[in-house]
């Protein structure tokens, strides 16, 4: 879960993002459209990430 919220909370490419996390930025880019996916399927995931949204974002 902490690549696509790092993914979704910086403003980072997917091949800076990928150097981080020692892949590829198209891993990067599948991993994300694969939460994104999840996220639309499963309403309690949905919420599961909702809820780490709040609580990563300081405003």
């Amino acid at each position: 879960m902490a690549r696509p919220l790092r993914i979704e909370l910086s403003n980072e490419k997917n091949v800076e993002i990928g150097k981080y996390f020692r892949v590829k930025g198209s891993t990067v880019s599948e991993a994300l459209k694969g939460v994104e996916t999840k996220i639309k399927r499963d309403k309690i995931f949905q919420k599961e990430i909702e809820v780490l949204r709040k609580q990563l974002v300081i405003e």
